[in-house]
């Protein structure tokens, strides 16, 4: 059975995630150039501590543990407790500001994701996708970013550069939910936006740049910012290889949810089998992950992504979730 297709008109964009700001708030159409109006609300303040991602992992094994969790929860019932939350100690280091810490209690989990087929799908996993993206560019690039030396790679550090000043994007079609490089059309809208914003995110490296050698930091220089995007669409690095381990990331963790409703009808009667299912195809998909951030950077530390992309996926899966039970509420009772 072929799967439904999003038109060309919905496909969906997602500005640079904010601190305590709904990302259902910032979706946007292509046509729509200008971020809709967002109202900014903080996080309260928890009581709890966090779960923390140890910095010496890829992937953290707490994230781990807290997917096994939250994927018990959706099928058992079992209760949850804790926050979930990236690791305040991570990219501590970092050349770059660090973007806030992301944290989300959760309240149902997983307990709702949509099965592959559903009618739900497009909608949540969607805005889930988009959130991912916009916190995978704000993080990923601060925690690469991490010394000097980061530098010496030109190729690669201007193709993370260009990455993060890409816009989050999902395809024409349910099941492209994040950029395909073979898309010529959908790459054309990247560098479309690359290039409207590459030379701000030079701009932002200028301080750190000017401290390398004439050659090297003219390399970075925003007044070149044409000419290095040239060098970086050539290149087979940094920007294509974070784009297609983007894609990978995203449509792993999104697998991973889909399989819930299939595992709730087996729970009651076979909970042993299914809870080492549970466990092993959650720690399959976090090894996977594992693998398509070494591949893209083998000596950079990345031991937080994995509890960033648990946290942010589930507070945008819930979010979603609530979003389409209020609507049909709302006009069961109109």
């Amino acid at each position: 059975m072929k799967r439904n297709s999003l038109k060309p008109s919905q496909t969906l964009f997602l500005p640079m995630a904010q601190s305590g700001v709904e990302s259902s708030s910032c979706i946007n159409t292509w046509g729509d150039l200008s971020p809709a109006a967002i109202k900014c609300q903080r996080t309260t303040s928890e009581t709890e501590l966090p779960i923390e991602a140890p910095a010496v992992s890829v992937p953290a094994e707490t994230a781990v543990e807290s997917a096994i969790r939250l994927f018990r929860h959706a099928v058992f019932g079992e209760p949850l407790s804790a926050l979930l939350s990236i690791d305040p100690r991570a990219g501590s280091h970092s050349l770059l500001p660090r973007p806030p810490l992301r944290q989300w209690r959760p309240v149902r989990g997983w307990t709702n994701a949509p099965a592959e087929h559903s009618g739900r799908y497009a909608v949540v996993y969607t805005k889930v996708a988009l959130a991912v993206q916009a916190a995978l560019r704000e993080w990923m690039s601060c925690l690469y970013f991490d010394s000097l030396e980061r530098f010496a790679d030109i190729d690669l550090a201007c193709g993370i550069t260009a990455w993060r000043a890409s816009r989050p994007a999902t395809g024409d079609h349910v099941d492209c939910m994040a950029y395909d490089i073979l898309d010529h059309r959908m790459m054309g809208r990247c560098f479309h936006w690359i290039e409207r914003t590459f030379g701000g995110e030079l701009h932002l490296l200028r301080p750190i740049t000017r401290s390398l050698g004439p050659v090297q930091s003219e390399a970075f220089n925003p007044a070149l910012a044409d000419r290095i995007l040239v060098r970086v669409k050539r290149s087979q690095r940094g920007l294509y290889s974070m784009l297609k381990a983007e894609e990978d990331i995203i449509t792993q963790i999104i697998k991973l949810a889909t399989m819930i409703p299939q595992l709730q009808t087996k729970g009651p009667t076979q909970r042993r089998a299914v809870s080492s299912e549970i466990e092993r195809q959650v720690r399959r998909t976090f090894a996977t992950i594992e693998v398509r951030l070494k591949r893209f950077a083998p000596t950079a530390d990345f031991s937080a992504v994995p509890s960033l992309i648990l946290t942010v996926f589930t507070e945008t899966l819930e979010q979603s979730i609530a979003m389409i039970e209020a609507k049909i509420a709302f006009k069961i009772s109109a």
